[in-house]
């Protein structure tokens, strides 16, 4: 009995090695190639809102093309009875910037806002905010500048990390009457004074990125 069941086990075992499993054969087809390219980009768009409450977080009116702050606000000094420097509206600026993976910094030119040969004291202030991949959370890290007088040359408002992220930088841009405990909003900053020259004043901004 033993050696019939050797030899039935052993017939099993051939016929298992000549099975179609055990004998399977592959065969492949020579390297197919896929490619994709992405071209290289350099873009800076804006976005321009009016602040109409500073929240948190702060509510926004429609989108605008230009900061106009309309006639500027006089507040009266409660204590003297004597009018404070004149101010004006508060804008956020959106710019997002892509420079395919390069290492930029944005900057902004502009002059002083004038009316004719009368120039306004300087109490525009550019602030920036934050740097984020565009859903205003996420930061894109990087490096913002100081709050600081609006007008100016090639005025370095962010520096991008090594890597270059794509991102969204938030300014705000305020025409100040000043701090609320008498300090100056940003270093440079002169008031309006009430007897400011009427007419119209107003100037121009541009933003550069550098990659």
């Amino acid at each position: 009995m033993k050696q019939l069941t050797k030899i039935v086990a052993l017939i099993a075992a051939i016929l298992f090695a000549g099975s179609p499993s055990a004998l399977a054969v592959t065969a492949t087809t020579p390297a197919t190639s896929i490619s994709a390219t992405v071209d290289q980009v350099l873009s800076l768009g804006i976005t321009i809102k009016e602040e109409i409450s500073p929240g948190p977080p702060p509510v926004f009116g429609p989108v605008v093309t230009s900061m106009n702050h309309g006639t500027l606000i006089r507040s009266n000094n409660i204590t003297t009875g004597e009018p404070n420097a004149l101010r004006g509206k508060a804008f956020h600026v959106f710019l997002g910037a892509n420079t395919s993976g390069r290492p930029y910094t944005i900057t902004s030119t502009m002059a002083a806002m004038s009316n004719g040969a009368t120039v306004l004291p300087r109490a525009l202030g550019v602030f920036p905010i934050q740097a984020t991949t565009g859903d205003g959370i996420t930061t894109i890290g990087g490096t913002l500048a100081s709050s600081q007088d609006a007008v100016g040359t090639g005025k370095l408002l962010y520096t991008s990390t090594a890597a270059g992220p794509s991102g969204v930088l938030e300014l705000v841009y305020g025409l100040s009457g000043g701090n609320a405990d008498g300090s100056s909003p940003f270093t440079g900053w002169a008031p309006i004074p009430p007897g400011q020259l009427s007419g119209t004043y107003a100037s121009t901004i541009t933003y550069t990125l550098t990659a």
